[in-house]
C-alpha cells in the first residue's frame, strides 16, 4: 500500500489541484511554476501510484488519503 510519504509536497499539491479538474496550465500558474515542471511532477505521481490517467491517481489518492475529497 502507497504510504502518504511516498509523494513529495508538491505532488500531493498538483493532485489538489487536479481533484478540481485544473489543467497543467492552470496548476503551473496557481503554483507558479513551468508547465514542464508540473507535467514532471504528474508523471512522477503517475508512476508512484501506479495510475495510468490523473483521474485515475486522484481516486487512488483519495482512497489511500493522501488528498482529501474535498
Amino acid at each position: 500500500m502507497i504510504e502518504k510519504f511516498t509523494l513529495a509536497e508538491r505532488e500531493i499539491e498538483v493532485l489538489n489541484y487536479a481533484k478540481f479538474g485544473k489543467d497543467n496550465h492552470a496548476i503551473a500558474d496557481l503554483m507558479d511554476i513551468s508547465i514542464y515542471t508540473v507535467k514532471a511532477y504528474m508523471s512522477s505521481i503517475l508512476r508512484k501510484l501506479n495510475a495510468k490517467t490523473r483521474t485515475e491517481a486522484v481516486i487512488k489518492a483519495i482512497r489511500l488519503g493522501i488528498i482529501d475529497l474535498y
